[in-house]
C-alpha cells in the first residue's frame, strides 16, 4: 500500500472510532442520567439522533456523525477486503466475515442518522418491527428470527469473550513506557465490551419472545433492551451500570483512535 493509501485508511479508521465513541457515550450517557432522574431520557440510536439536531448547529453535527459512521464502515470494509498485516489463510475467513458484518452493520446506522437528517426521524426501530411483523406472517418467517437470535447470542458470547479475555490488547512489553495508558484501554474495554454483551444477549431474548408471542413489538432496538432491564428486579441499578459501561465503551472507542499502537480492534 502506497503512503497515500494507508493515510486514507488511518484517516478513516480515526474518524470512525472517534464517531462510534461518540454515539455510545451519549447513547450510555442519556440513559444512565435518566436512570439517575437528572435529565437524559432511556436512548437508543433514534434518540441520539434526536439529541444531536436539538443542539446548536444540530444538523451539521448529525451530517458528521453519519458520515464518521460511513468512514467506520468503510475501513471495516477494507479489513474485511485486504485483511491487512495478516496472512491470507483459510482460518482467517470469519475473522474477515466479521468485519464484512461490522461494516453493513454500521452502514446502516451511518443511513439512519442520514436518513434523521434528510427526513427528519430515523425511524429505524419501527422500519424493524414492520420487517418482524412481515417475518412472522411467513411460514419460514420464524425460522429466520430465531436464526438471527442466535447470531445476536453468539455475538453475545463474543462480547464477554473478548472483553473478559482482553485478547483486544497487544502486549505490553513491546510498550513498557505506555503502562498507565494501557491498563485504563484495558479496563474501559473490559467494562464496555461486557456492557455490550449483556445488551446482545437481552436483544435475543426479545427475539425469542417477538416468535413465542407472535408479537414484533417485543422488539424495540437498543431504547428497548433498557426498558426491559428496567423492569427488572433491581433493573434501574442493572440498568445504570450497563447505561455506564456502554459510554464507558464509547471512550474505548476514542482511546483505541489514539493509540492504535496498543490496541487490536475486535
Amino acid at each position: 500500500m502506497n503512503a497515500t493509501a494507508s493515510e486514507t485508511v488511518s484517516y478513516l479508521k480515526k474518524a470512525g472510532l472517534y464517531t462510534k465513541g461518540l454515539v455510545y457515550i451519549l447513547m450510555g450517557g442519556l440513559t444512565a442520567l435518566a436512570a439517575l432522574g437528572m435529565g437524559g431520557k432511556t436512548s437508543g440510536k433514534s434518540e441520539v439522533s434526536d439529541f444531536l439536531k436539538e443542539q446548536p448547529f444540530g444538523i451539521l453535527l448529525l451530517g458528521a456523525v453519519a458520515l464518521g459512521l460511513l468512514a467506520y464502515s468503510l475501513w471495516r470494509v477494507y479489513q474485511a477486503w485486504a485483511d491487512p498485516g495478516e496472512e491470507k489463510s483459510k482460518e482467517r475467513i470469519p475473522t474477515r466475515l466479521r468485519y464484512l458484518y461490522s461494516a453493513i452493520f454500521y452502514g446502516a446506522i451511518a443511513y439512519s442518522f442520514a436518513g434523521s437528517l434528510l427526513s427528519g426521524s430515523s425511524g429505524g426501530g419501527d422500519t424493524k418491527q414492520q420487517m418482524l411483523a412481515q417475518w412472522l406472517e411467513k411460514d419460514w418467517g420464524i425460522y429466520l428470527i430465531l436464526g438471527v437470535a442466535a447470531l445476536v447470542l453468539g455475538q453475545a458470547v463474543f462480547q464477554f469473550y473478548i472483553g473478559i479475555g482482553g485478547s483486544f490488547m497487544k502486549k505490553l512489553d513491546d510498550h513498557p513506557d505506555a503502562r498507565a495508558e494501557y491498563r485504563l484501554i484495558k479496563r474501559l474495554g473490559l467494562i464496555g465490551y461486557c456492557a455490550r454483551g449483556l445488551v446482545f444477549l437481552v436483544i435475543s431474548y426479545l427475539l425469542v419472545r417477538v416468535v413465542i408471542d407472535h408479537r414484533a413489538d417485543h422488539y424495540q432496538g437498543t431504547k428497548g433492551v433498557f426498558e426491559y432491564i428496567s423492569s427488572l428486579p433491581m433493573g434501574e441499578i442493572v440498568l445504570i451500570i450497563t447505561a455506564v459501561g456502554l459510554a464507558l465503551y464509547g471512550f474505548f472507542n476514542i482511546m483505541v483512535g489514539r493509540h492504535a499502537d496498543l490496541t487490536r480492534v475486535s
